[in-house]
């Protein structure tokens, strides 16, 4: 399994990594399965998340889905969900509750991309985090704390567990939250209470510097910002569900409060942008599946030149990463005809009195003073929002059914055309 995730990131004969990847993992799921059914053991399942862990960046998503269920059904077994008891040595006390949260972590990113019930669950399992300490502290007999405690290589994998955490908390709260202003408003607020924890909390080493971005607090940061947008796009769905038009604007606590977290979900996705352009040209050519989402292109933000510009830049670096990854070629294709429609259907809107003022926003996606922007209206938020809805629902549906047969068969046979220099021509 080791051999299929290093080739499938090898940087040397890219064409040859992908096939020769899947034949190391064929070959290291037939030798665990003889047994694997019947005598559970820890190494069966660190060896099935290292292969979910390869799927992952394939094209098998549902196979990785799968695998990691497997996986976590053996752990169960293991009851590796419960602390390890203290007959254990410190490194494999330690070695237990590193495999159950790396299982919980890919669990809860599965359920929140597929939409689908997790199953860990937080009120379930017992194991204490794992220590945030060096391999070097955790000895046969013992666990060394060292004073003054010093960063350890183990604290991204902490801060991951706690950003997953709040993802598990808001799938549960999301999947039973009606579309309505008021309950919206609560949610969101709430959620993001916990995410500006998070945000305060993280460890100085890990958090991204624009101008020496490191790989752990760049990914971090992909990530926060993910966990932002999965909170704040609720705020976003309320004008979806609003077909009629809003309606009597409540009170004016509540419609502020969604407008700011419409506003947040934005600017996390073109906070986006810019991190993942702090690294494109380095992963452009390596980065294979490891998909690069513009998650919102608001209508209504269409006007502003600074948002403009970042959906340039973002179509760009996909446009580049077409060239090598058939996903992206859709992706970029999407993308142009959204916007293509948006600009052809909306035309040109009046803008607001220059005189409106935003009101406070109430969240923040990084802790530090943000740029005001122009205030939207809410009336012209619900419009847009309809009047694109229906173009952007089929748009959606085709993306999805072409990425269904994407995923059950593999790069080599697209039902979408391109045309020699890369421009979309059609479907077959």
């Amino acid at each position: 399994m080791i051999l299929a995730l290093c080739t499938s990131h090898w940087l040397s004969d890219v064409d040859k990594n992908a096939p020769t990847a899947r034949k190391h993992y064929d070959i290291a799921m037939t030798l665990l399965q003889p047994n694997m059914l019947r005598d559970w053991t820890l190494e069966h399942v660190q060896a099935l998340l290292l292969g979910a862990r390869y799927l992952q960046g394939t094209t098998c998503g549902d196979e990785c889905w799968n695998i990691l269920g497997l996986a976590i059904r053996i752990a169960h077994g293991l009851r590796l969900h419960q602390e390890p008891p203290q007959s254990d040595a410190p490194p494999l006390r330690e070695t237990k509750r590193r495999v159950w949260y790396s299982a919980y972590m890919l669990d809860m990113h599965w359920s929140m991309v597929y939409e689908r019930p997790p199953a860990t669950k937080s009120s379930e399992f017992s194991v204490c985090m794992p220590e945030d300490l060096d391999d070097v502290c955790i000895q046969a007999d013992r666990v060394l704390y060292p004073t003054p405690r010093q960063p350890s290589f183990l604290s991204f994998f902490i801060q991951n567990i706690k950003l997953y955490r709040i993802v598990e908390k808001a799938l549960a709260r999301v999947s039973e939250c009606k579309a309505e202003r008021r309950v919206t408003a609560e949610l969101v607020m709430a959620l993001d209470e916990d995410y500006q924890a998070w945000l305060r909390e993280r460890p100085a080493h890990l958090i991204l510097n624009l101008q020496d971005a490191k790989e752990p607090t760049w990914i971090l940061a992909l990530r926060g910002n993910m966990v932002c947008i999965l909170i704040h796009r609720q705020s976003l769905k309320v004008s979806l569900h609003e077909r009629d038009g809003p309606g009597p604007i409540e009170e004016s606590t509540v419609n502020h409060i969604i407008r700011s977290s419409q506003r947040i979900c934005v600017n996390a996705a073109m906070d986006s942008i810019d991190i993942v352009a702090l690294r494109h040209e380095q992963t452009k050519e390596t980065m294979g599946l490891d998909r690069f989402n513009v998650y919102y292109s608001n209508p209504f933000y269409t006007r502003d030149p600074p948002i403009l510009e970042k959906m340039d830049k973002a179509l760009h670096m996909i446009k580049s990463m077409s060239r090598n990854h058939s996903f992206a070629q859709r992706a970029h294709s999407f993308l142009q005809q959204l916007i293509g429609y948006m600009y052809q259907q909306l035309g040109p809107r009046e803008r607001k009195s220059e005189n409106s003022a935003i009101p406070e926003c109430v969240f923040h996606t990084q802790p530090v003073e943000t740029q005001p922007t122009e205030a939207i209206g809410t009336s012209n938020m619900s419009s847009d929002f309809h009047a694109l809805f229906d173009f952007t629902q089929e748009l959606t549906d085709n993306l999805e059914t072409q990425l269904g047969d994407f995923d059950s068969r593999g790069l080599s046979e697209s039902m979408w055309t391109f045309t020699e220099d890369g421009t979309f021509g059609g479907f077959l």
